[in-house]
């Protein structure tokens, strides 16, 4: 028989029941998240303005700067690598001003040798995709683990930008190296 002390005793039991549950379920998801948080690095997208405000890109990490003396096609020029690291993976942009006297033919030296050197580094041959300034991918196998690298370098009124995400290739996905090279906003 149903009376107004068990319909409640039934309640309260459903009610416990249901909270109890409520508890395993957070702590199952919670579990499944710290376990995820685990397998796959953060990215924590930023836009950034580089290359003295001509151009905007989007690291997804904190970003560092630094900067040197370079000399291509004989032209001596400040190069400023502005770069963030996620575990073993690096997101880089350098960049450099072009001194304004140059000719289109010094230009064109200065983004070749700036390419052949990238993969000359990599023991790779540039293909037509980064000789025309578009995004490239190349999987160097020079060491241990395979490393991929996916990268653009492009000229832009007075500045030589070279954009690169490299990592181990099961950590680094062309995806997410593709997303990084087209974030990149020319002014």
């Amino acid at each position: 028989m149903w009376d107004a002390q068990n319909i409640e005793g039934q309640v309260q039991m459903f009610l416990a029941t249901m909270k109890s549950c409520r508890v395993w379920g957070r702590t199952l998801i919670l579990l499944a998240a710290v376990a995820l948080a685990g397998c796959y690095p953060e990215y924590n997208w930023r836009e950034i303005p580089v290359a003295d405000g001509l151009a905007v890109a989007a690291f997804p990490a904190k970003v560092n700067g630094q900067s040197r003396t370079i000399t291509l096609a004989g032209v001596d020029m400040e190069f400023t690598v502005e770069s963030a690291w996620v575990d073993s993976s690096i997101f880089a942009l350098g960049y450099a001003r072009l001194p304004a006297d140059l000719s289109p033919g010094t230009r064109a030296a200065i983004r070749l040798e700036m390419t052949e050197s990238l993969f000359r580094s990599l023991g790779e041959q540039p293909g037509k995709q980064a000789l025309k300034g578009e995004t490239f991918v190349v999987v160097s196998q020079q060491s241990a683990s395979p490393l991929r690298v996916v990268g653009r370098i492009v000229e832009h009124r007075d500045i030589i930008v070279r954009m690169m995400a490299s990592g181990p290739e099961q950590e680094l996905s062309e995806q997410i190296g593709r997303e990084f090279t087209g974030s990149l906003s020319l002014r």
